[in-house]
């Protein structure tokens, strides 16, 4: 059994609410510790619909509805996906026999929270009709943006794939996202109104942990699961919330259910502030990790796409997968990454042909299943076997070094020319660059017939 620190109240993983790696490592730190109770980040009177979210029946994504009993009406969502952390604690205890609870404000202290901000607004319109409802919104570099920036990639989605959803090792996801809570805690600039919230369910999750600990269960048999900018304060140093600050809190007479939830729901492309750009393609990456095969992510993904667009009469050769992969891997290397990411299998996927790319056509997590599913009709392109993608691209690396190495230069420069006539312009493998005279690939990407590139993969 794993010791915790001195000053934790038990042992706490950090986690992004949807990622694909938190939810594998975690099951493994579940396993290594066998803990006698899970305590999830999740409204804790939403405890009697656990059941129902492991139901046989309940297939994510799924959404915790809870709305008020009056009118106007406020609600909140508390989504779920397959590979979400805080889903794959919930299975792991239901399978495993293990007490499971939530340890998040209840969902009508939420909504109280939520109809004060509101009517708050309101009086402030009243009071001012020439003056806004509510605090003007300053325009600043988020503090994610700004931890992307510092790591030298473009956007924050890329520096946390690169960074957390691709290293395997023992502990290494709990041990960095603890890390990343301190860095976002530091660099945060919210105004005390913003960060209120935020400090009054952290001692309401403290307050939890304890009342676990006093009903006889040792803090060393305790795992709490929350996200990452949580986890560096469930500790001794900091108090609970106490019964008289409770009570003080405002309450709106609230319901909870069950309802079904969508991929585009969960990306960012649909506002949901802690969502995916792309869920579908998370999905695919859990289903890897999950069976073992994380390797054969890139050559998988761009094999779905690529059946997706022969579906709609688009023909793409199994050549330009292999090449594409083999140019998302190369782009991986530059920034050392242990993988590509998705940008970076965006990136080789359009450079490689660039007037007629392998598009990126939006894949709903039920077209994923179809397509994995579907069986070749006659008479149509064959599907690209991903298992001997792997040896063929080996087998390709190989041939074009011996090719560079036998073939004169006569020889080379006729091939290129002809390519260039075919395709339009041949990308320099040896010393890949964008085109000067161009935007960079990934822009390219974004307002092509993908609509965005952002929205890959949702629906």
């Amino acid at each position: 059994m794993q010791a915790i620190d001195t000053a934790s109240l038990c042992h706490v993983f950090g986690v992004r609410h949807l990622s694909p790696m938190g939810a594998w490592q975690l099951r493994r730190f579940l396993d290594s510790v066998k803990p006698q109770v899970v305590l999830i980040e999740g409204p804790c009177d939403a405890e009697c619909l656990i059941d129902d979210l492991v139901a046989k029946e309940t297939v994510p994504p799924i959404g915790i509805l809870a709305f008020s009993n009056s009118v106007p009406l406020r609600s909140f969502v508390y989504p779920l996906a397959r590979y979400s952390p805080e889903y794959q604690a919930i299975r792991w205890a239901h399978e495993n026999r293990v007490d499971c609870e939530f340890i998040d404000l209840p969902s009508d202290i939420f909504l109280g929270l939520q109809d004060r901000e509101h009517r708050r607004g309101e009086d402030q319109r009243h009071a001012s009709p020439g003056e806004p409802a509510i605090d003007p919104v300053i325009q600043r570099e988020s503090v994610y943006q700004r931890l992307a920036a510092i790591a030298g990639e473009s956007h924050y989605e890329s520096f946390w794939e690169r960074n957390f959803e691709h290293n395997r090792s023992d502990d290494a996801y709990r041990s960095t996202t603890l890390q990343l809570g301190f860095q976002l805690r530091e660099l945060d600039t919210d105004s005390p109104r913003a960060m209120a919230e935020n400090l009054i369910r952290e001692a309401f999750m403290r307050r939890r942990i304890l009342e676990t600990v006093r009903r006889g269960v040792a803090a060393e048999r305790i795992v709490a699961v929350v996200g990452a900018y949580h986890a560096p304060v469930l500790n001794h140093k900091h108090p609970p919330l106490s019964d008289e600050e409770l009570k003080q809190l405002p309450r709106l007479n609230s319901q909870l259910t069950l309802m079904p939830y969508s991929y585009f729901r969960l990306s960012s492309q649909s506002g949901y502030g802690a969502g995916n750009e792309a869920p579908a393609y998370f999905d695919l990456l859990w289903e890897t990790l999950d069976n073992e095969q994380f390797d054969e992510l890139p050559a998988r993904y761009l094999s779905e796409i690529v059946r997706h667009q022969r579906d709609s009469g688009t023909h793409r050769s199994t050549a330009e997968v292999i090449e594409a992969v083999r140019l998302a891997k190369t782009l991986s290397a530059l920034k050392d990454g242990m993988a590509p990411t998705l940008d970076d299998l965006r990136r080789g996927g359009h450079t490689h042909r660039p007037r007629t790319a392998i598009q990126c056509r939006p894949i709903t997590g039920a077209n994923r299943r179809r397509h994995r599913n579907r069986q070749p009709a006659a008479g149509r392109f064959p599907d690209v076997d991903s298992r001997r993608l792997q040896s063929t691209i080996a087998a390709a690396q190989a041939d074009q070094v011996s090719f560079r190495r036998s073939a004169g230069a006569d020889a080379r420069s006729a091939r290129e020319s002809a390519c260039e006539n075919a395709f339009g312009r041949l990308p320099r493998f040896a010393s890949f660059q964008f085109p000067a005279s161009a935007e960079p690939a990934g822009d390219r990407i974004r307002d092509a017939d993908c609509q965005s590139a952002r929205s890959l993969h949702v629906g």
